[in-house]
This record gives structure tokens, C-alpha cells and sequence, in this order.
């Protein structure tokens, strides 16, 4: 079966699924990381988290990556754990990213 309601459009359908899955709502995104969504919003103004934006009638929501999530974890552990400034551990992720 082929066209609209076959295999082709069933793998097309679970394909978007599975890329909408990869990606997190802010509140979802801030447990996953630990941080409150004061701390994540400021993230983003500083360009540590870089969100997409989706669109559900005339509203935008965040939808957060697994890089961006993974990035901002790193982040904070160098802040929380190794007492590094922020603009410290952003610097220690992109020497990391060169290697």
C-alpha cells in the first residue's frame, strides 16, 4: 500500500513524532537540567540555550534540543560544582567543542 494511508505515510507520521519527541517544553526542559526557568530564561538571553519556536494557533511555544538540554547541564555542573563564573564555563564548552 502506497500513498496516504500506507506505509509510506505511516513511517513519514512516526519519523515527525519521533523528531517532536526529541525536543522539550520549557518547564520540561528545566527539571530535566535543574535549574528554575528564571535561571533557564537568562540562559537563553546569554545564548547557552537556543530554543525553537512552534506554533499552535496565534501562539509560539520553546521547544528546548537534546544538544541544547545536554549543553546547558555541562553548564551548569562547571557552575554548581566547580564554582566556575558563567561566562567561565561557556568558555571551557567551546574549548571542549574545538577539540
Amino acid at each position: 500500500m502506497n500513498g496516504k494511508y500506507g506505509v509510506e505515510g505511516l513511517e513519514e507520521k512516526d519519523k515527525k513524532k519521533k523528531e517532536e519527541s526529541d525536543e522539550l517544553g520549557t518547564m520540561e526542559a528545566a527539571k530535566r537540567i535543574g535549574i528554575s526557568l528564571e535561571r533557564m530564561y537568562y540562559w537563553e538571553k546569554k545564548g547557552i540555550l537556543q530554543p525553537s519556536f512552534k506554533k499552535s494557533g496565534i501562539r509560539e511555544f520553546r521547544r528546548y534540543s537534546r544538544v541544547d538540554i545536554q549543553r546547558a547541564i555541562l553548564i551548569k555542573d562547571l557552575v554548581d560544582k566547580e564554582h566556575y563564573k558563567l561566562k567561565g564555563a561557556i568558555g571551557k564548552i567551546r574549548k571542549l567543542k574545538l577539540k
